[in-house]
């Protein structure tokens, strides 16, 4: 286990890419203490649709925020018009600018990478290894666990948000 994290196409709608790996990306660990080579099997995983990003923890208690929209936005241009059936003509190279190709297959003109997905932060969130994360849209938060026994809510600064103590209803009552 070697920390990679693997994109690959499964619907339909990538056509020739579909079922293929498209990009595979190894994050490495630089706090002090770590060889800048070492990258940590990853152990939770959540998304956030909204600004579709992706949390990441891993075995030493390192949790990520990645940025996945270049991939995101790539693969859409595979997708189908919903009018005509027909792949949408957009250039990779110009964002929404409309470009008119014959002959040629859109799936072999993007070229997707691991270039294609940024890492925004990473920081140590437990002392030991994640084994829970969970983006939590209500709140806009992301939480994490840890075999460190401990639960963090973090939000867009990467400081973990207060906790507030939740009463036990008593036997017979309604929580509030």
């Amino acid at each position: 286990m070697n920390g990679y994290l693997n994109f690959y196409a499964i619907t339909p709608l990538t056509g020739d890419l579909k079922n293929k790996l498209l990009a595979r990306c190894s994050f490495k660990n630089t706090e002090e203490g770590y060889s800048s080579d070492e990258a940590f099997a990853i152990r939770g995983i959540a998304y956030d649709p909204e600004e579709r990003m992706i949390f990441t923890g891993d075995e030493m208690g390192f949790m990520r925020k990645l940025d996945i929209n270049n991939l995101l936005d790539k693969l859409e241009m595979l997708a189908p018009n919903e009018d005509s059936g027909q792949k949408k003509n957009i250039s990779p190279d110009k964002k929404g600018d409309a470009t008119f190709l014959t002959g040629t297959n859109m799936a072999d003109k993007l070229k997707i990478s691991e270039d294609d997905v940024e890492e925004i932060d990473c920081w140590r969130a437990h002392k030991d290894a994640i084994n829970w994360v969970e983006w939590i849209p209500s709140l806009g938060l992301a939480g994490s666990s840890s075999y460190d026994c401990n639960v963090y809510l973090w939000g867009w600064d990467y400081e973990v948000v207060e906790p507030k103590k939740i009463e036990r209803p008593k036997p017979g009552q309604l929580a509030a």
